[in-house]
């Protein structure tokens, strides 16, 4: 496993675990590694550092992710299915501010879109992970208070899943959290 993709899982398990929200809606039509994922709870995030911003959206399986992420608290036996948007500025990447249809496998690249799986056992170790290998994620509306879109997505494993989010925006741009790699790690709950 390359350095840039073992970064890039730690930013997608911590986002995953930073913050949900008890009232996001989202569909998933199709299995991942054999199974479905029951999501729970729908929600997006935003992680900012001095430098660069992204947006991610997280479908995951469970519930109260938001009371959760001010607290850094990585659910036991959970999965997620997250999206991290890159979206370019004159001053780099930011995270996502207009809708646009994002192209899977650009690897946090103007306009890209990394789609990855993660699921962890009752030691919050990851156990099961799939990566997105093609297809696109449009965003429709985008607001400080929400993210709306459509997902059309090959996974390297699972083949192909679709779907939509409605994924209201959870977070407070979390600069020392463990999702831009900086502040204390998440617990195991």
């Amino acid at each position: 496993m390359s350095h840039s993709h073992c970064k890039l899982l730690g930013l997608v398990a911590g986002l995953a675990a930073c913050s949900a929200s008890p009232s996001g809606n989202s569909t998933l039509n199709g299995n991942i590694l054999g199974q479905p994922l029951t999501v729970q709870s729908t929600y997006s995030y935003t992680a900012n550092s001095e430098t660069s911003g992204s947006t991610a959206v997280v479908l995951g399986s469970y519930a109260n992710g938001c009371a959760l992420g001010p607290q850094h608290v990585t659910p036991k036996n959970s999965q997620a299915l997250v999206f991290v948007f890159a979206q370019a500025s004159s001053g780099g990447m930011q995270q996502v501010t207009a809708p646009g249809t994002f192209m899977v496998g650009k690897a946090l690249q103007p306009g890209g879109v990394t789609v990855t799986f993660v699921g962890n056992d009752s030691q919050c170790v990851v156990t099961s992970a799939d990566t997105g290998v093609s297809g696109t994620v449009t965003v429709s509306a985008v607001s400080g208070a929400e993210i709306d879109g459509s997902f059309d997505v090959v996974l390297s494993s699972s083949g192909p899943i679709t779907g939509s989010f409605s994924a209201p925006d959870c977070s407070a741009d979390d600069t020392q959290g463990p999702a831009s790699g900086g502040g204390s790690a998440n617990t195991c709950q």
